[in-house]
């Protein structure tokens, strides 16, 4: 391939990436269906959860990712927003910030969850 033709092929790789990376990611068009949803499989967990506790659960969890996705700015895709964090871009946003910033939030609402390793979590 000559060199002109494979920089027109690198040229347009990396415009694609940076205007689809760049995207910012909306949150659900339909919360209350999300929050239902979450509702039911946490419920399906166990017939000792209450409703109530599991509709709490589902809101927080909800609710608490769409405000982190909005204070991380996220980007998308995945990939590229840890990039951005790895290379000191953006302060916050892998999975492991994701993690503990809901674990704070469930424990602010007092809410009781029991993670397998709990003991991990401070």
């Amino acid at each position: 391939m000559p060199p002109l033709k494979q920089l027109r092929v690198l040229c347009c790789l990396f415009i694609t990436l940076v205007v689809t990376a760049c995207t910012h990611v909306p949150a659900p068009e339909n919360i209350n269906s999300e929050i239902e949803n979450y509702t039911q499989a946490i419920n399906a967990l166990s017939a000792e959860i209450l409703v109530t506790d599991a509709s709490q659960i589902s809101r927080v969890l909800i609710n608490t990712t769409i405000e982190l996705a909005d204070e991380y700015n996220i980007a998308s895709p995945a990939l590229y927003h840890n990039m951005l964090v790895n290379a000191g871009f953006r302060e916050r946003g892998l999975c492991c910030h994701r993690a503990e910033d809901l674990h704070v939030k469930l424990r602010e609402h007092n809410t009781i969850v029991i993670y397998a390793a709990d003991s991990n979590w401070s």
